[in-house]
């Protein structure tokens, strides 16, 4: 995804509601490889009436109300996650007046496993302005058995392109204009009021070894971010909003030293379990 903002801008625009997320993803590691992922998602109640109303625009006669919870697309996105994941199950759920659901996968081999760290990647790929982009930011494993067994995580690299600098006509350099420009600080507090993601790892063993900057026991945090928390933070929020992140890797560098983030700043996690 070009730019984090992107995802919800037809959310802010048309309708200065909240974009608000909530993804909790949890991988869990045997020793020789294999595992399970809970996949914890919640939407606003306010976003899910919206794509409803837009999946159902001018064509009342086929009208459905749209539902979070899609089995049909979770088994897709098992196939996306990498060869040999499969949707176990799933259910809907409704929490604190927010809708969503819970889908557990399983994979045999956790090195063929891609984990998609872009929030965006969660909004429904028939939304409005969505393109569920995908690749750059895929974390991948590296996995060795043995005893110990060691794991390492692989973070995707925030590689610069020709795309944050253009030459116009003129053949003058100018930095490219962003969708950002179009939020003022008011809309931009709507968008990041509840908007959290997490994503952790636990082994089926104990950690004998490990690199991670925020350990649990068996589990590890590889990263976990509560946007509110820009909030407390005026001065966080006007930088992040003249910075134009353009893909999640960045906005975790530009969040990571303020309270509440935890944010690996390692480019691998290693992890050895007996």
């Amino acid at each position: 995804m070009k730019n984090l903002i992107n995802a919800f801008i037809f959310f802010i625009v048309m309708f200065t509601l909240s974009g608000c997320i909530d993804i909790s993803i949890k991988v869990n590691l045997n020793k020789d490889g294999s595992g399970t992922i809970n996949e914890k998602v919640f939407f606003s109640k306010q976003l899910v009436e919206m794509i409803s109303s837009f999946q159902t625009m001018g064509d009342s006669a086929s009208a459905q109300k749209f539902n979070l919870f899609n089995e049909k697309e979770l088994r897709a996105n098992a196939l996306k996650m990498g060869n040999g994941v499969k949707f176990i199950s799933g259910k809907k759920l409704s929490e604190n007046g927010k809708q969503g659901y819970l889908a557990l996968y399983s994979f045999d081999d956790i090195t063929k496993l891609k984990l998609n760290e872009d929030p965006g990647n969660k909004v429904p790929a028939n939304a409005p302005g969505q393109k569920n982009e995908s690749g750059n930011d895929n974390i991948t494993f590296i996995f060795s058995k043995g005893n110990p067994a060691e794991l390492i995580v692989r973070f995707p690299q925030n590689i610069k392109n020709s795309e944050t600098i253009k030459e116009n006509k003129k053949g003058e350099v100018t930095n490219d204009s962003t969708n950002s420009d179009l939020f003022n600080m008011d809309q931009l507090k709507a968008i990041f009021k509840d908007f959290k993601v997490k994503y952790e790892i636990a082994v089926n063993g104990n950690i004998t070894e490990t690199n991670a900057e925020y350990r649990n026991g068996n589990s590890i945090t590889l990263f976990e971010m509560d946007f509110s928390k820009l909030l407390d933070n005026p001065e966080e929020l006007k930088k992040f909003k003249s910075e134009k992140p353009k893909t999640f890797q960045e906005t975790k560098e530009l969040l990571k030293q303020l309270p509440g983030f935890k944010i690996d700043p390692n480019r691998e996690v290693v992890i050895k379990f007996k």
